[in-house]
């Protein structure tokens, strides 16, 4: 199972930049609830995340709010 870590919470646009343990960076946008990838190894940077890797970071997100 991956790790998340939080790095950064800009306010003025609702999102969030989250880390995994495998060294890839991804953002979360708190209206539409979109996962993007920033930086990851195999080149998809931009686009959107896999869904298995959104579903986990929305989880892992929204257990912040708790």
């Amino acid at each position: 199972m991956k790790k998340y870590i939080l790095d950064n919470v800009n306010s003025e646009i609702d999102f969030y930049i989250i880390h995994d343990n495998k060294g890839n960076t991804y953002e979360y946008h708190l209206d539409t609830k979109d996962v993007f990838v920033i930086n990851r190894y195999e080149g998809d940077e931009g686009e959107f995340a896999k869904d298995n890797i959104s579903k986990e970071i929305r989880n892992f997100c929204n257990a912040l709010k708790r």
